[in-house]
């Protein structure tokens, strides 16, 4: 209700305030109703050893009331403690539930927000961390998220596991009963030789041509992998997924060297 003499401007900033006041009590309320909804069979009660805790507190021997006066008050008490106990358990089951984000959908129809553990940090030296909205970010990541194409997820699964399959060979021989130890010094010379060089070979066609055939190949239907236009490209999806597959590939190679480094030195000790 707009009063005579109310000034229209801070009239509409009451009606706005209002509208959100009643936002924040509604939602307050269907968070309530749900709370309130769960079976108290699924959260706690309170245990027999805190209730015992909880008489030793209030009651004392050198008290001189009437014991039965005391034990009719605390009875009302511990009625109304073990209530709110068992409702502080059904909101725990229900924040439980608002930590998986398949569940996000049911309480977006229910319009009961999400209520998630914050760690606020309102300062970094002199600059305020800004304020995030949750839902909006979370939508934007899962439409960039590698996960959101089937394609690219199997490509992936085929990657790892072509890397870590190659991760069972060495750049040095040390099977000792294929070698057929002990050799002349120079037989085993030729034998390494020939053993770094095939390993060598099966890693540029085995591992590293076959995952850039399955790459193509797997990913030619929603990607152009010959585009002309330089800009074009650093600007594309498909730069960031084969960035991304270098950084998994050159991080599979490192740990693949030092391997055969630890293996090499662990046969000639």
């Amino acid at each position: 209700m707009l009063f005579f003499d109310e000034d229209p401007d801070k009239f509409k900033e009451r009606v706005n305030q209002c509208k959100q006041r009643q936002e924040i009590v509604e939602a307050e309320l269907r968070f309530t109703n749900i709370v309130d909804s769960v079976p108290t069979d699924s959260a706690s009660t309170l245990s027999k050893e805190r209730r015992f805790y909880f008489l030793s507190k209030s009651v004392r021997e050198s008290d001189k009331f009437d014991p039965d006066k005391i034990y009719a008050t605390f009875k009302n008490l511990l009625r109304v403690v073990e209530e709110e106990y068992i409702r502080q358990m059904k909101k725990c089951v229900i924040l439980k539930e608002m930590e998986d984000p398949s569940n996000y959908a049911k309480f977006q129809r229910l319009k009961i927000p999400v209520r998630l553990c914050k760690k606020t940090s309102p300062y970094f030296g002199v600059v305020r961390c800004p304020k995030y909205n949750f839902g909006y970010n979370y939508e934007e990541i899962q439409n960039q998220h590698f996960s959101s194409d089937e394609d690219l997820v199997a490509m992936t699964r085929i990657f790892i596991q072509k890397c870590i399959d190659f991760h069972e060979q060495r750049f040095m021989n040390t099977n000792k009963n294929v070698l057929k130890l002990p050799r002349e010094l120079d037989d085993l010379e030729k034998i390494q030789k020939s053993h770094h060089a095939a390993v060598s070979q099966n890693m540029m066609i085995q591992w590293r041509d076959f995952l850039i055939g399955e790459i193509q190949d797997k990913l030619r239907k929603n990607h152009n992998f010959f585009e002309g236009d330089d800009m074009v490209y650093e600007m594309s999806p498909l730069k960031r997924i084969i960035s991304r597959f270098e950084y998994i590939l050159n991080t599979y190679l490192r740990e693949f060297v030092q391997i055969s480094i630890n293996d090499w030195v662990d046969f000639i000790k």
